[in-house]
């Protein structure tokens, strides 16, 4: 029969075992952030889909590629690689960074034809009021 430490300490193990887990760190300064740091990491991400929401609707390719490349590399620097919701977050940024946001124009060459060949036809708008 065990000592009563004895098993009092491995009763502790058990129970504790659940709430301490070891993992590798490949970037240490994940580590060292404050609360207050934390949340600037965020606000900054924050900033930075905020800006790929204005790239996408202003038409800039290059803002909104850059922008989600950064987003994916603060993902990586600072969030737990390992965690559903940054794998998620991850997959995301990437395929969307992949996606072409460049919008081609119409060419109204045909159009503009279309008006000359009228015109040379003698077509006039007829002016009703």
């Amino acid at each position: 029969m065990a000592s009563w430490p004895g098993r009092a300490g491995s009763a502790l193990a058990h129970e504790l075992g659940g709430l301490i887990t070891i993992q590798r760190v490949d970037e240490p300064a994940a580590l060292l952030l404050s609360p207050e740091q934390a949340d600037q990491v965020r606000g900054t991400l924050r900033q930075r889909l905020l800006t790929v929401q204005l790239a996408m609707l202003m038409r800039q390719p290059a803002v909104w590629k850059s922008e989600l490349d950064n987003v994916g590399t603060t993902l990586a620097k600072y969030f737990d690689t390992r965690s559903p919701d940054t794998v998620a977050a991850q997959n995301l940024a990437r395929e969307l960074a992949q996606t072409d946001i460049a919008v081609r124009m119409p060419d109204v060459s045909d159009s503009l034809n279309a008006v000359a060949a009228l015109r040379a036809a003698g077509f006039k708008t007829s002016d009703q009021d």
